[in-house]
């Protein structure tokens, strides 16, 4: 079972990047993070950077976060947040974002919810694709995403997560299922 009810995988030039089965957070930075950054993955280094938590992705320069992105939010106060942009889902394209000259593609990877009485609950699961410093990243996060491939088994096999099928084949080839 799960950990957490969201978590983070970390791929780096097509390869799986762990720091231990135990912890919830990979990261290949070598530094920590800012204050006020809560992380499930983070890549890059200390020039630049990008990390998830649940549905919002950090652009990190020079150490300090320049942008937040809010990936299931459709409103937000540019006044208390004046670097928050809400992305478009299904996908969105960050051209240079920052003034770094990287392009950072964020994707929904299937659309998935469950209505309530009370209103609706986003499960929705993303993936971050960028190229920086010579390596190729690709992150995998949100609603039920576990980095140990064990893990992962049990949540698909015990139906846990509502992985939509697309979903399904997204984190099989990831984890060689």
């Amino acid at each position: 079972m799960a950990t957490c009810d969201y978590g983070g995988i970390l791929v780096k030039n097509g390869k799986i990047f762990h720091n231990d089965d135990w912890s919830m957070m990979t990261t290949d930075l070598g530094y920590q993070l800012p204050d006020g950054v809560d992380s499930y993955a983070a890549a890059g280094d200390e020039k630049f950077a990008v990390a998830v938590w649940k549905a919002n992705l950090y652009v990190i320069i020079n150490g300090k976060v320049a942008h937040t992105i809010w990936l299931n939010q459709t409103t937000a106060n540019n006044t208390d947040y004046p670097r928050t942009i809400l992305a478009k889902p299904p996908y969105e394209k960050f051209i240079n974002i920052g003034g770094s000259g990287i392009d950072v593609i964020v994707e929904q990877i299937d659309k998935s919810y469950i209505v309530y009485k009370w209103g609706i609950e986003y499960r929705d699961k993303y993936h971050v694709h960028f190229t920086y410093s010579g390596n190729v990243y690709d992150i995998y996060f949100g609603y039920g995403v576990d980095n140990n491939a064990s893990v992962y088994s049990d949540l698909i096999a015990n139906d846990l997560f509502d992985y939509t099928e697309t979903e399904r084949e997204v984190f099989n080839s990831i984890f060689g299922l």
